[in-house]
């Protein structure tokens, strides 16, 4: 009996496949976030009347343009994946629009 005696304790992992999901979804949360803080930022820049005439300003309306291209298309690209299909494309549309928005995103079951 004192081979039972002894307290075994198991620690349970997720496995590699919900691991990868859990991962993904944490990219692609910090993506929207980048997005979103890019597009408002462009907008708040883009909304000065002096981005045509004053220097600094001007500038800074470059930087926000390039920061929210970039956000944009690395959004793009991890919501479209590897296959770029133009129905991809116009649900990634619509998934951009439903976040600058506001509105509440649903997944279509």
């Amino acid at each position: 009996m004192e081979m039972f005696d002894e307290i075994v304790q198991a620690k349970a992992s997720p496995k590699v496949a919900e691991k990868r999901l859990i991962e993904e979804a944490e990219k692609m949360r910090i993506a929207v976030r980048a997005f979103v803080i890019a597009e408002r930022r462009f907008k708040k820049v883009d909304a000065d009347p002096r981005k045509v005439s004053d220097r600094d300003t001007n500038v800074r309306w470059w930087d926000a343009l390039e920061d929210l291209y970039v956000c944009d298309k690395a959004l793009w690209e991890m919501f479209v994946g590897e296959v770029k299909t133009p129905s991809g494309n116009r649900q990634y549309a619509q998934f951009r629009e439903t976040l600058l928005s506001g509105g509440k995103l649903r997944a279509d079951a």
